[in-house]
């Protein structure tokens, strides 16, 4: 995958070539990769160029590992670099020095259903950064609006999935458009199947405004 000259391997971590830390570097621009695949049409395109001989020229220049897996898209904006991590944190990187800048455990802790063989299940959707705020789907079922520059909490986090008693998560990304984020919730695990739907939430509150139900009796679907 290349997000802006980003060469982006998940399982072990992710690596970017130069070219990301220079032109990103400094404030938010047009090249910023803000949300899950990039546009409202989930183009997951830049529209940037590459040849053939660009491609052949790409290298790793800088290493950053995570443990565990990295299942999220990577989210570039204002000149950071933003990812949900197996480690069971979300990560914000500078890319001018391709330094750590903070980091916020948003892991589910505690007990989970019986059928459920897992600890600690970590996030997986990828964050969406609006202006200043970075709203990261938790894997606790909380959804987080954080200060971008340093990781604080904006607003009191909103549970929307109840990880440990019925066994949902959130496992989609978080989507914005038109003044709200949309999260998707499902199933953690098939063995504990759970009514499926789409949660709105308020930008600028955090407060659930919609749902819509997967079966219309908020039945398992």
């Amino acid at each position: 995958m290349r997000t802006n000259g980003c060469n982006v391997r998940f399982g072990t971590g992710l690596a970017c070539a130069t070219a990301l830390a220079f032109i990103l570097a400094g404030p938010a621009q047009a090249g910023d990769w803000t949300f899950y695949r990039h546009d409202l049409a989930g183009t997951a395109n830049a529209g940037e160029p590459l040849t053939m001989d660009q491609a052949r020229a790409l290298y790793v220049n800088r290493a950053l590992f995570a443990g565990g897996d990295d299942y999220s898209n990577l989210i570039v904006a204002g000149g950071s670099l933003y990812y949900t991590s197996g480690d069971g944190f979300v990560h914000a990187v500078g890319l001018p020095d391709f330094t750590e800048r903070w980091n916020k455990r948003v892991s589910a802790s505690g007990p989970l259903p019986p059928c459920i063989k897992m600890s600690n299940p970590a996030p997986v959707g990828a964050p969406a950064v609006i202006g200043s705020l970075v709203f990261v789907p938790g894997g606790d079922g909380y959804m987080y609006a954080l200060d971008a520059a340093n990781g604080t909490n904006v607003q009191h986090p909103t549970k929307i999935a109840d990880v440990n008693n019925l066994g949902e998560f959130l496992w989609s990304s978080a989507f914005p458009l038109n003044g709200k984020i949309y999260v998707g919730v499902s199933s953690l695990n098939d063995c504990l199947l759970v009514p499926g739907r789409l949660v709105a939430l308020d930008q600028a509150t955090g407060n659930v405004v919609g749902t819509w139900w997967a079966d219309a009796n908020h039945q398992s679907g």
